[in-house]
């Protein structure tokens, strides 16, 4: 999961000031499939609430599908910082989903981390990365969790900087390969990027929020049409193109239409640069 934000010049209902991003505009959540770069869901909300508002009852609906329809899959919630609330941790522990939250600083996690770290046993003149776990339990929190933590040390630094992490997985899996695997959620700017700039996504063009959350559907839909497109029919060196490189080789091609008394012939260029992926993918469309 991850939110983004929709800047916005009209008067559009939703539209509010966001300090984090220092514009007027809407503040959507999003979800992703992990493995394969799907949109899953998508909630419109206006500019001003913050990143983890309503985020349980957002993921509800996508957990219960998953349950029903593919109920031997074990499901995993990955997230940033803004989502470290124990609503989100409660409710995954709830359904027996693991996560992997990222969680702000603060000088009580600090202060627990510097009682684990031995100075001495590092080298002062060479970057150093640790990675350690520990308990911790919030005020707000009625139980307490694993945290796992990054501590690194750069050359002529006195203290060392940390990262935090809150999961539920096992201790079995280490500190490290937590990390590991949060660092792999910074695809999902990928996914954004790619849905707002090949899909237009943030455009908000209507006076209502519930328009303007229908054609961010629409958007969506289209994401996941070309993203299974993709998966599905493009060679394997071709799977990373963009929109803009799939549109610019395989759908702009110079064509006309030819009416005949038994058919209709669409005829596109003989002299078409990329003819032969186009015939190639065509063939693996046609195969389905």
């Amino acid at each position: 999961m991850d939110s983004t934000y929709y800047e916005a010049f009209g008067h559009q209902q939703g539209v509010a000031y966001n300090s984090h991003y220092g514009c007027w505009g809407h503040h959507p959540i999003v979800a992703f499939d992990g493995q394969t770069g799907d949109f899953l869901d998508v909630k419109l909300r206006p500019g001003n609430v913050y990143t983890s508002t309503g985020v349980v009852d957002f993921i509800r609906p996508l957990i219960a599908h998953y349950q029903q329809s593919v109920p031997v899959t074990d499901l995993f919630c990955r997230a940033d910082s803004g989502f470290a609330t124990p609503e989100l941790y409660d409710f995954c522990e709830a359904q027996a989903m693991n996560y992997v939250i990222r969680l702000k600083t603060n000088a009580v996690l600090e202060h627990q981390a510097e009682a684990l770290i031995q100075y001495d046993d590092y080298s002062w003149d060479q970057p150093q990365t640790v990675y350690f776990e520990l308990t911790y339990q919030a005020q707000s929190w009625t139980i307490a969790r694993r945290v796992c933590v990054e501590a690194k040390l750069t050359p002529g630094q006195l203290l060392f900087d940390y990262t935090f992490v809150i999961t539920n997985l096992s201790s079995a899996v280490s500190a490290a390969t937590v990390f590991k695997i949060y660092r792999r959620r910074g695809t999902m700017e990928n996914f954004i990027k790619e849905a707002k700039t090949g899909f237009a996504m943030d455009k908000t063009d209507s006076s209502t929020l519930l328009k303007n959350e229908l054609r961010t559907l629409m958007s969506e839909l289209a994401y996941n049409v070309v993203n299974l497109m993709r998966r599905l029919a493009f060679p394997k060196v071709q799977q990373v193109f963009c929109i803009e490189t799939i549109r610019k080789y395989l759908l702009k091609v110079a064509g006309k239409v030819v009416h005949t008394a038994r058919r209709i012939q669409l005829k596109l260029s003989a002299t078409h640069v990329h003819q032969a992926a186009f015939r190639r993918i065509l063939l693996n469309v046609q195969q389905l």
